[in-house]
């Protein structure tokens, strides 16, 4: 069975991120972490990893506040 896509994005950042708390990842961190998988080509990609990061920071921030 296949996993699903937003799945398999987000284990090409998990070895930058690893079991880190949302609030501990700084902007650096997401960005060479999009960097690597751009090099790679895979810039659709990247944009839609970028797009779930973004949402999933938002979400924190909602939530903490």
């Amino acid at each position: 069975m296949t996993p699903p896509p937003v799945e398999c994005c987000l284990k090409l950042v998990n070895c930058d991120f690893g079991r880190k708390p949302v609030i501990e990842i700084t902007a650096p961190m997401i960005f060479n972490a999009l960097r690597k998988v751009e090099t790679k080509g895979h810039y659709e990609t990247a944009h839609r990893l970028s797009a779930r990061i973004g949402s999933v920071r938002s979400y924190q921030m909602n939530k903490t506040n």
